[in-house]
């Protein structure tokens, strides 16, 4: 049986959408493009699947694209890899959303890998959003946005070593594939050429 963090079902029991630490993922064509015909996308949470997979194909006009992750309320505050945000959370686009009173709060670390090339976060004052501006080549770009978070609050608020080595964290106790919880999104976007 494979460890928690790599497999490609939700843990949860029963599995739902509500419990994905990626909601959604909105993918769009960059606003200074200026298109006639604007690209628009939303990816939804899959209620059973914790790893999704999306294949487009674009014209070569779409080469920037941008991509908004909206993260699960439940999630603590700003990705340790990530500046803190106005009001510490992260919601649907332009408005805060607060975690629940009765729900702790988990440490988290969110990615976004363009050909294996991590992306930083723009950053809009005054905005609780994260937004990746998506630069693509001709031909297949491969778009990964990942979280990674503690599996429960209870499990100490550490991401540990896995969070060290593969994203970037500041290390710790050596975290165990059980406390710990994967969301991946690959996106393989083709750009046509002239």
């Amino acid at each position: 049986m494979n460890p928690p963090i790599l497999t490609k079902y939700r843990l949860t029991h029963p599995p739902g959408a509500d419990d994905a630490l990626i909601t959604s993922l909105l993918i769009t064509s960059h606003p200074s493009l200026a298109l006639s015909r604007p690209f628009h996308h939303t990816l939804p949470a899959q209620s059973r699947l914790s790893h999704q997979s999306l294949t487009l194909t674009l014209p070569y006009t779409h080469s920037l694209l941008q991509f908004e992750p909206t993260l699960n309320p439940a999630l603590g505050g700003a990705p340790a890899s990530t500046p803190a945000l106005t009001n510490g959370t992260l919601g649907t686009p332009g408005t805060p959303t607060p975690a629940p009173a009765n729900v702790e709060r988990r440490p988290y670390k969110l990615f976004v890998l363009v050909n294996g090339n991590r992306v930083q976060a723009n950053f809009l004052p005054g905005q609780a959003r994260l937004q990746y501006d998506v630069r693509l080549g001709v031909g297949t770009n491969r778009i990964e946005v990942e979280c990674i978070a503690a599996a429960n609050a209870a499990s100490g608020g550490q991401l540990g070593s896995l969070g060290g080595a593969a994203a970037g964290g500041s290390g710790g106790s050596p975290a165990k594939g059980e406390d710990l919880e994967l969301e991946r999104i690959s996106c393989f976007v083709f750009v046509m050429r002239l």
